[in-house]
């Protein structure tokens, strides 16, 4: 077949477009893992969040960026002394100049990457959190780049009682008080009111989820994928196929088993590369860029068993995943 006026040689037909939305503990770097082993795909390993820290991180220089403005310039007066700068508070290191994409630290950019992804790719993949785009919608990219939307929801209960274990050592290392082999966590430690905010937002990441899944409804597409990571790992066989199919991406069995080795990161786009050789996001997700397979899910804690905080979470995020929750992919549904 002659290729056509508007395919150029050597562009792959049909490319999809992915963005997965996600919460923190969710498996959702494991299912990324899954993902980036389809032939010839790019990925996105959260652009949006790094964007959303420097921001933060920018402030905390006393330098302000007014995302609101009419200009698009909105990060020139920033200097690459100050940029080394907030590498090297987001990362906790001193990061060379080669292994930190600065531009990656803009919302503006990572826009500009998504609406004309590299034609040469089967599958384009942006993985990411909701809350790191809550309230900047105009730096998504819009329709015409064609990305279709999903989200991938975990039950409360499980989110914050590991997340709460997470931000806990974190607030170890920040205080130079963490000890090798320790995992108790203090009793008065508060997984909200003892950590820095930027690393929860206000409304718990359920809410920045829900909302941005309302936004794509009545703006993108009216029924953008929904999957439960607990569906997911317990009948991967039945879950995967379906997302797949949903999305247009290239399904086969080898799928639900790959390379162990966390080499494929190393391809992956990110402002950190390789993300596997910083120590900041191997606290995350070490355990995920390992995987081989998706592993059985733990059993939901109940509510009694969990910790007053983490109680507190639960209470207020239960009624955003109830509802996007009746919209999952269900493995006993056609």
């Amino acid at each position: 077949m002659a290729d056509s006026p508007s395919q150029p040689k050597g562009d792959i037909p049909q490319q999809s477009r992915v963005m997965l939305w996600c919460l923190p503990r969710s498996t959702s770097s494991v299912f990324t893992k899954c993902l980036s082993f389809v032939p010839d795909s790019q990925v996105f390993f959260e652009p949006y969040y790094f964007c959303y820290e420097a921001l933060a991180q920018l402030r905390s220089l006393g330098i302000s960026v007014d995302l609101s403005s009419s200009s698009t310039d909105y990060y020139d007066h920033v200097d690459q002394e100050t940029w080394s700068k907030v590498a090297e508070l987001i990362s906790g290191e001193k990061c060379p100049d080669t292994r930190v994409d600065f531009d990656m630290f803009k919302y503006s950019h990572i826009r500009r990457l998504l609406q004309n992804p590299d034609p040469k790719n089967q599958l384009v993949l942006l993985k990411d959190v909701a809350h790191s785009i809550d309230g900047r919608y105009e730096f998504l990219p819009d329709k015409t780049s064609k990305f279709r939307f999903a989200f991938l929801l975990r039950h409360p209960a499980k989110v914050f009682s590991s997340w709460r274990k997470v931000m806990y050592g974190l607030r170890q290392s920040l205080e130079g008080t963490a000890q090798d082999g320790n995992t108790e966590i203090a009793d008065n430690f508060h997984m909200i009111k003892d950590i820095p905010a930027v690393y929860n937002p206000p409304g718990l990441f359920y809410k920045e989820l829900y909302d941005l899944w309302i936004h794509v409804r009545e703006n993108y597409e009216p029924n953008p994928v929904v999957i439960d990571s607990d569906d997911l790992l317990a009948d991967a066989a039945v879950i995967l196929p379906k997302f797949c199919r949903c999305l247009d991406i290239p399904f086969t069995d080898d799928r639900l088993h790959w390379d162990a080795s966390p080499a494929t990161t190393d391809r992956w786009m990110s402002a950190f590369t390789p993300p596997n050789d910083f120590e900041f996001i191997r606290i995350y997700c070490h355990t995920a860029f390992h995987t081989s397979y998706f592993r059985a899910p733990t059993p939901c804690p109940s509510y009694d068993e969990l910790t007053l905080d983490v109680r507190e979470c639960v209470d207020v995020s239960m009624p955003y995943y109830q509802k996007m929750y009746e919209h999952r992919i269900r493995a006993d549904v056609l």
